[in-house]
């Protein structure tokens, strides 16, 4: 596994650090092996490793400081990728001060892709609840007054309103859900799929129902698989 690490490019170095992870791994030379990882401080490998760290040995109070030191330095300063990934694997906000720190700096960014997702993560924080749903519903309403085919919409910030949208929609927030359903006309396959992924999140799978007859295939399939997996639950 070391020699895969070194070798490897940041997919492998992922999938490494979560075998470092696992017992009897972990208890022979694994735990080490993340130390070290983390240790480097940068990079997928070193946040992937900090991940399997918070999940995996949530009592070894040494190497969780680090890891959660790691995640909290990468979603203040890292690029954007690697602050997208910290902020999708990092612990409980509630219980770790610094990484609580790190998502309130984030939110109140102007660069709303790593705002978005960390609003998402601040709506587990009691004390901050209110104000991210406020932030992320002036976000998730970007578009809605126009058309959903409009000129003048910026693609950017619709996939972001709907990324919103998705988030609220999870949150039970179902004010969302008209301007979900815009989207369910959106030119764009992708964005009509989302709609019915946000659509079930909310409970609501069946409005939905209208994708079933889309004329493009993918579109129909994965409608169906959505509305069929939303039923199952």
């Amino acid at each position: 596994l070391r020699d895969l690490w070194t070798a490897g490019d940041d997919a492998i170095k992922e999938d490494v650090a979560v075998a470092w992870g696992l017992s009897p791994v972990f208890e022979n030379g694994g735990r080490e092996a993340l130390r070290v990882a983390i240790a480097e401080g940068k990079g997928p490998g070193a946040i992937a490793a900090s991940g399997v760290v918070v999940r995996n040995a949530p009592k070894d109070a040494e190497l969780v400081t680090s890891a959660t030191a790691l995640l909290a330095r990468t979603i203040t300063d890292g690029s954007r990728r690697d602050r997208l990934h910290a902020l999708a694997i990092a612990p409980n906000p509630s219980a770790h001060p610094a990484i609580l720190d790190a998502l309130r700096k984030a939110s109140q960014e102007e660069d709303r892709e790593v705002k978005v997702p960390a609003l998402a993560r601040l709506l587990d924080v009691k004390t901050d609840r209110d104000a991210a749903r406020k932030e992320l519903v002036t976000i998730a309403g970007y578009g809605v007054s126009k058309s959903s085919t409009g000129s003048n919409d910026d693609p950017r910030q619709l996939d972001l309103a709907a990324h919103a949208r998705h988030v609220l929609a999870s949150a039970g927030e179902l004010r969302v859900q008209a301007w979900i359903e815009q989207d369910l006309s959106s030119p764009e396959p992708q964005r009509k799929t989302s709609a019915a992924s946000a659509l079930a999140a909310l409970g609501r799978s069946a409005r939905a129902a209208l994708l079933l007859t889309d004329p493009d295939p993918s579109v129909r399939t994965r409608a169906a698989c959505t509305m069929m997996i939303a039923s199952r639950r």
